[in-house]
């Protein structure tokens, strides 16, 4: 799942992505996006995986109803908007230990086709490759609980009861399809820098076989478009999920909330109104299930995330799907 925010001229309201934060430009659609891989992160977001490299691939609908401004009022009632994206994702867990962690880096990209407007009026739609999402880095260590050592290894690969932290650093490149006399942009046409920390912790199933709580907080700092002077204001966003596990089946509810901290930024001056800082949130079930085809690992999950909140954002209800697998 994709996190995108996108401007919109004030002729034609246009966004798309899977957090999305929007407001009226002079001139062009300018973006910026929440920090996290295509899919976000839900489950098992401290865990790393043993060393080798895995790759997936994704899939995402959007359905834009709402467009919210300041105090959450609504504003364009009859705007619409929508989106697909195509995508691919790898991640390289190095064979060493560092400090009695797990070193990994991973790369996300993809495809989209954007599509907004008000009802009853032709649509702006735009299409080619988004802004990349790279995870520079990340180092998880693991520190399991007495419940860890208790279980019988001849039931299979054992389940990681304990705690999990993970910090790292992520960035978006600014090499996305982007053209700003155009309304709709997969692209963003500046950088963001994303320090985050995961945190993932796992017990005795309340009902299943164990119950795990996962959630990931990025620091989004935006850089300015240098084709409109306009740099969006630094966001704080989280992804979490409460699930339970039943043998290799994964489920349960997860979430994103995000907070614009800063002022959005044009010519030097605020815009207006307050700023245009953003704010949402969004809440569905997930559900994984791993499995093992020619003794290689695979995993395949899906996620409805709806929205429930926002300021100065779009409310949207998104789908996601993905497969993954271990290449070697």
């Amino acid at each position: 799942m994709k996190r995108a925010v996108r401007g919109f001229s004030t002729a034609i309201a246009v966004v798309f992505g899977i957090a999305m934060v929007s407001g009226p430009q002079a001139n062009a659609a300018d973006s910026i996006r929440l920090g996290g891989p295509i899919g976000g992160s839900d489950i098992r977001s401290a865990l790393l995986p043993p060393p080798g490299l895995y790759a997936g691939v994704i899939g995402s609908n959007l359905d834009g109803y709402s467009l919210y401004g300041p105090g959450s009022q609504q504003q364009f009632p009859d705007f619409k908007s929508s989106g697909l994206l195509g995508g691919v994702g790898a991640l390289h867990v190095y064979d060493l230990d560092l400090f009695g962690g797990r070193l990994a880096s991973g790369g996300f990209a993809d495809i989209e086709r954007d599509c907004a407007g008000l009802t009853g009026s032709t649509k702006v739609c735009a299409s080619g490759l988004a802004d990349p999402y790279v995870d520079a880095l990340i180092w998880s260590k693991f520190f399991p609980s007495a419940a860890y050592s208790e279980q019988d290894p001849k039931r299979g690969p054992p389940i990681p009861f304990g705690l999990a932290i993970a910090p790292g650093l992520g960035l978006f490149l600014p090499i996305g399809n982007y053209d700003m006399d155009r309304a709709v942009n997969p692209g963003g046409n500046h950088w963001i820098v994303a320090p985050n920390i995961a945190v993932t912790y796992t017990a005795r199933g309340l009902i299943g076989d164990a119950t795990e709580l996962s959630a990931r907080l990025f620091y989004n700092a935006q850089f300015k478009n240098p084709a409109t002077d306009y740099r969006s204001g630094d966001i704080i966003n989280v992804d979490f999920a409460l699930t339970e596990r039943f043998g290799p089946f994964q489920a349960g509810i997860a979430g994103t909330f995000y907070q614009q901290v800063g002022d959005d930024i044009q010519y030097g001056q605020p815009v207006y109104p307050n700023g245009k800082r953003a704010a949402g949130l969004q809440l569905g079930p997930v559900l994984s299930y791993d499995f093992t085809l020619e003794g290689r690992p695979y995993y395949i999950k899906a996620k409805t995330l709806l929205g429930v909140r926002g300021e100065n954002t779009v409310g949207a209800n998104i789908g996601v799907l993905s497969i993954g697998a271990k290449l070697f």
